[in-house]
């Protein structure tokens, strides 16, 4: 038998309350962003001359690179309209998972865990002779 979906966005019966799915959606949202502004970081070379090119403080920037808070409604709209004129990126699939793994955390804490596991996750991967995946690399950081 097929399962049946709930009439809202297509939610499955085992998503019991459709707020989770918006916030699964934000947590990509805000991962796209991320990718976008490491890819721009690399271009940039400075993150005070990106911030200053995107409208928001350098310490805003930080925060959201190392996930130390969530975006205030003002910062959000601006990156927002900063990336609206850059190429859509493609999200990696780890980094939304790294973003979801970390997410009970508190925000001050979340930067931290996010870079150990990334470093887990490159050393595994150097382990099976693989290419640490750019997304990876960038999590990790120098």
């Amino acid at each position: 038998m097929r399962p049946r979906y709930h009439a809202r966005a297509g939610v499955h019966p085992e998503v019991e309350d459709a707020r989770t799915l918006d916030h699964l959606l934000d947590l990509y949202a805000l991962e796209r962003i991320r990718q976008v502004v490491h890819r721009e970081l690399r271009v940039h070379g400075g993150q005070r001359t990106l911030a200053r090119e995107i409208g928001i403080s350098r310490g805003s920037l930080r925060k959201l690179l190392t996930d130390q808070s969530v975006p205030s409604y003002t910062v959000r709209r601006r990156l927002q309209e900063w990336i609206a004129d850059r190429p859509h990126p493609w999200t990696p699939p780890g980094a939304v998972a790294l973003s979801l793994l970390v997410y009970d955390l508190p925000y001050q804490a979340r930067g931290e865990a996010r870079r150990r596991l990334a470093r887990q996750l490159r050393a595994i991967f150097t382990e099976a002779g693989e290419e640490v995946p750019a997304w990876l690399a960038d999590e990790v950081g120098p």
